[in-house]
């Protein structure tokens, strides 16, 4: 993904897992990602299924949190749901949570 970021990328938009093929980006893998890209460039990770890919029985001991990682990294906002873990996928009802000074 790193090689087609170019000057013109303004966002990146990364589902972890993704949807509908499950696959999902380690802890160092993503990291080591979003620290490379030039600050100016948003990246989006929506964790729409954080609640269950996170979970210890799925395997994913390197699944990253990466609301931890907000604080670091100023370009980077993650968006969650409530609506696939607690089954109100009715309601569309989701948050994010992004750095207060974007860009620094």
């Amino acid at each position: 993904m790193r090689r087609a970021v170019t000057p013109r990328t303004r966002l990146i938009f990364i589902a972890n897992p993704n949807n509908p093929t499950g696959t999902w980006l380690g802890s160092a893998a993503l990291e080591s990602f979003i620290r490379d890209l030039p600050r100016e460039v948003l990246v989006v990770v929506d964790e729409a299924y954080f609640e269950y890919a996170s979970h210890p029985a799925m395997g994913a001991a390197d699944y990253p949190d990466t609301m931890a990682w907000v604080e670091r990294y100023p370009n980077l906002i993650v968006a969650r749901t409530f609506s696939k873990c607690y089954g109100l996928a009715g309601l569309r009802v989701g948050y994010s949570v992004s750095h207060p000074r974007w860009p620094t």
